[in-house]
């Protein structure tokens, strides 16, 4: 598995070590997010150990809240995390376009974030800890 078995349809997102694409799998034509990070940029800014966790966290964490990742490979600049892809944007994105939640949708989505929340710290794992220990494995979230 590597880069050249997806299509890239479109970015989606950029950040500081690197992009966000949609794409389509070559030959199953399923759709993902493909996470795209330039090596050069995590070493530099000392984010070996944050992009390893966040790595093992996508590969092993199984929750309807958490986004998971279905395939991870490298080439000799660039990571790649391929992810299941949600269609709809990011939270913050829909906040400032709404300018504020209803009631109803704000508790709606705060108890999604809480369960998202829960199965990470039954885990072990702090949302943006930044020396994050092994997390356990044999758990996970149903």
């Amino acid at each position: 598995m590597g880069a050249e078995d997806f299509i890239k349809c479109k970015l989606i997102g950029k950040g500081a070590f690197g992009k966000v694409y949609m794409v389509k799998h070559s030959k199953t034509n399923n759709v993902y997010a493909m996470k795209v990070l330039k090596k050069i940029h995590i070493k530099t800014r000392n984010n070996i150990i944050q992009t390893k966790s966040e790595r093992d966290i996508m590969a092993t964490i199984k929750h309807p809240f958490i986004v998971s990742m279905k395939f991870a490979f490298q080439s000799s600049k660039k990571l790649y995390f391929v992810m299941e892809f949600l269609n709809g944007g990011e939270l913050f994105h829909h906040l400032r376009i709404e300018k504020r939640f209803s009631e109803r949708k704000a508790r709606f989505y705060a108890a999604e974030i809480i369960l998202a929340l829960e199965c990470l710290h039954n885990h072990g794992i702090i949302y943006r800890h930044i020396y994050h220990q092994r997390f356990e494995t044999r758990k996970y979230c149903s």
